[in-house]
């Protein structure tokens, strides 16, 4: 038997503020910032015949992080409808404690630069410039936006293989870089119908890593398609003072996906897919029922390939695949 107790306490502390500022008519200045402060304790026990049948006493990992996230912003009502503006953020992900590495590992960290074994994997942190406008035509019934951004990804968290021991650990090594654009179109030409287009383009790759990595510079990261878009149209008809109904399809688009850095792998990508979603409702006072169809084409997209938790066949993956078309009646009823 073999038995394993795992406790896990992760504390956060935060404060945030932000500021507006007027400059001119039309013209605002935004000021904000984040402060936090993070620590973590991870404890484990293990026992049991195939823990070599002795006690492994409780041991305890920590970490700890603290930082700010700022953000600044400048907009600006060329009119009433028209609104442009740019935005710079900072964002992080949180890091973590790591086990204690085995004494066989010491040729493998120092080939890293590590001149002794990490206790914990710090946050990464990305800065996010953006530029947008916001526009609304023909009486408010037409909306408009459109954006570009630039994203700089630091102190990445990946996974590293040590060669000398075969042990795997988290660590901050490399830089990333994320660059594209985003369109929204709102469009209401009757009062009855409604519809909607949206598309974005995203250029994601990494510009610096380490021998050991997973990936090198230039390569596209995992799970980052090129362009995804979507598209969606709304009838709605008043049956009387108190009752409508409505008729909505949507449908969604995505291009292929990388989901390793190794070329060679079954693993290496999945394709591109769309889906198409319908509905049929009726409104009546506060009950709301509809019949709805889900992956209406009944398409079967490939949406992710994890990794087997235990041995993967080097002819054969494990694929995470969407719903296949499902029909069904759902009703509410609010109050």
């Amino acid at each position: 038997m073999y038995y394993n107790w795992n406790d896990f306490l992760d504390v956060q502390k935060a404060a945030f503020a932000e500021l507006n500022i007027d400059l001119a008519p039309g013209l605002q200045a935004t000021l904000g910032d984040r402060l936090y402060e993070q620590s973590q304790r991870y404890t484990v026990y293990i026992n049991g015949i195939f823990n070599g049948g002795v006690e492994t006493p409780a041991s305890s990992y920590t970490s700890e992080a603290r930082g700010t996230t700022p953000k600044y912003g400048l907009s600006y009502h060329v009119t009433p409808d028209i609104l442009t503006y740019t935005t710079v953020a900072k964002g992080y992900r949180e890091g973590g404690p790591l086990y204690p590495f085995p004494r066989t590992c010491a040729e493998g960290l120092d080939a890293l630069g590590l001149s002794t074994p990490p206790t914990a994997y710090k946050p990464d942190s990305i800065w996010n410039y953006e530029l947008g406008v916001k526009t609304e035509w023909l009486e408010h019934r037409l909306m408009l936006n459109g954006a570009v951004y630039y994203v700089d990804w630091t102190n990445i968290q990946q996974t590293i293989t040590l060669p000398t021991c075969g042990f795997d650990f988290v660590g901050n090594f490399g830089k990333a870089s994320s660059k594209g654009s985003e369109f929204e179109m709102n469009y209401d030409p009757t009062r009855a119908l409604k519809l909607t287009l949206g598309f974005s383009y995203n250029e994601a790759k990494l510009t610096s890593t380490i021998p050991g990595a997973a990936g090198q510079a230039g390569e596209t990261l995992e799970y980052a398609p090129r362009w995804m878009g979507g598209a969606s149209a709304e009838y709605a008809r008043a049956i009387d003072a108190d009752t409508s109904a409505y008729l909505r399809g949507d449908f969604n688009s995505t291009s292929r996906e990388d989901t390793s850095y190794n070329s060679q792998s079954i693993y290496y990508n999945i394709a591109g897919y769309s889906l198409l979603n319908l509905r049929l409702g009726v409104k009546h006072l506060a009950w709301t029922g509809g019949l709805f169809v889900t992956n209406a084409l009944d398409r079967r997209a490939e949406t992710e390939l994890p990794l087997s938790n235990a041995v993967d066949l080097p002819t054969q993956r494990r694929i995470a695949l969407n719903r296949p078309r499902t029909i069904g009646l759902d009703i509410r009823f609010d109050y």
